[in-house]
């Protein structure tokens, strides 16, 4: 009687687990779908301000829900989000002193960087790791869908005609994503894991971005991903590996009429730049050397909310005018918005995940986090949810499964218990 009672008390804990976790998955993934807004789908109008509302919304519920459970892994990480939220905070109730914005105005423009908190609900999740990686393989190949079905009608985004970049450019949130999986599949397919099916993914995610058209994610993800391959072959294939690419850069490449296109767009601008102070350059000092006092210095002028305040107007007229837009510049932007302080913290979270051991089979997560350094230096990953939440993603990675093994974090196998329980 009492081995039955145990054994039922052990398939209830079991479904109750499993029950968990694949709520905590759905709701991972609505909240994620939320920051890209569904890949704005041009047939719902106003999507992009009903998303808002839904990712403020299931995040508020996944705190609460979460709240709670314990916290796995180191609790620095949550203190250093903690202080980068109280930052931004700061930042708003600036902009209400300073530049005359209403702070309750200040605030709910704020929260289109607050993607920072949902790394409190992560590490309380009790996600697994192949849940976790489910999660980005998923919004991978979302990615690659929504990408070909663009490029039969488009549906998703914005798209506009840039005969600089090879013809139409289409615009979807997600790409850091895609860059994501991109190295996850190389480093699964270097592991040896479903070696085909990766292979194929990386392949299709490599695609995806290098459609995109933006340089910096295309220059980015060959580095890491070039590197990430090269890490892991002996001398003689180090060899082979690296004449493939020296071949494939001067005498494939140029015959690609995508490549061609930006090549000659980034020598124009070269050239321009050589007669003209670079517009990035003159971004970047306004953005961090424009007087402004100690208060503003340390927490930031404040996120400006266009059209709803008399500082959000000017500095929405001042961008058009000037061409200088805080979201090509990742570091100076989040500067100028929260300040010195959060800015610190951003940095020490990056630079202190790059230090965390970490199994060859997660060390895709520490390139990403290579990759995400380097994105930011000319665009603002770090001041938008759809990018943020990708960067906070990859850091509860490695705090929680750093060192655990996969048969402490993966779901109990139900055969294995039922053993076990006999």
């Amino acid at each position: 009687m009492r081995e039955a009672v145990y054994i039922n008390r052990k398939e209830v804990m079991l479904n109750r687990k499993k029950w968990h976790l694949k709520l905590m998955y759905r709701w991972i993934i609505f909240i994620i779908l939320s920051s890209l807004s569904f890949y704005i789908p041009v047939f719902i109008p106003e999507i992009t301000l009903i998303s808002k509302y839904l990712l403020y919304i299931s995040v508020t519920f996944f705190l609460f829900y979460v709240s709670k459970r314990k916290t796995v892994g180191k609790r620095l990480y949550s203190k250093v989000i903690i202080a980068i939220l109280l930052c931004q905070l700061a930042s708003a109730y600036n902009a209400y002193i300073f530049l005359d914005q209403p702070l309750v105005v200040g605030i709910i423009a704020t929260f289109q960087g607050f993607g920072f908190i949902v790394y409190l609900g992560l590490v309380k999740s009790k996600l697994t790791l192949r849940y976790a990686e489910k999660v980005i393989r998923l919004f991978g190949i979302l990615f690659i869908i929504v990408s070909i079905i663009d490029r039969i009608y488009p549906l998703f985004g914005t798209w506009a005609m840039d005969t600089d970049r090879g013809g139409v450019r289409f615009r979807l949130l997600g790409l850091t994503w895609v860059v994501l999986c991109f190295l996850m599949a190389i480093n699964k397919y270097l592991e040896g894991v479903n070696r085909k099916r990766n292979r194929l993914l990386a392949v299709f995610c490599f695609i995806a971005i290098v459609a995109a058209v933006t340089r910096q994610v295309i220059g980015v993800s060959l580095l890491l991903g070039g590197l990430l391959i090269f890490r892991r072959l002996s001398l003689y294939k180090k060899i082979v590996f690296s004449s493939i690419l020296v071949f494939s850069f001067f005498v494939v490449l140029p015959k690609i009429s995508v490549f061609q296109k930006l090549t000659d767009t980034t020598t124009k601008q070269v050239s321009a730049n050589s007669h003209k102070a670079d517009i990035r350059v003159v971004a970047f000092y306004y953005l961090t050397f424009e007087p402004r006092n100690v208060n503003q210095i340390l927490f930031g002028m404040g996120i400006p909310s266009f059209g709803k305040s008399k500082y959000g107007n000017s500095f929405e007229y001042f961008s058009h005018s000037t061409g200088i837009y805080r979201e090509d510049l990742g570091y100076s932007g989040f500067y100028y918005n929260h300040g010195l302080i959060a800015l610190l913290l951003v940095i020490f979270l990056m630079l202190s995940s790059l230090r965390i051991p970490i199994p060859s089979d997660l060390q895709y997560l520490r390139y990403f986090m290579i990759a995400y350094i380097l994105m930011n230096i000319a665009s603002g990953q770090i001041e938008v949810n759809d990018c943020i939440i990708p960067f906070i993603y990859a850091l509860f990675m490695l705090n929680v499964f750093r060192l655990e093994l996969k048969k402490q974090i993966s779901l109990p196998d139900e055969n294995y218990i039922s053993k076990k329980i006999k």
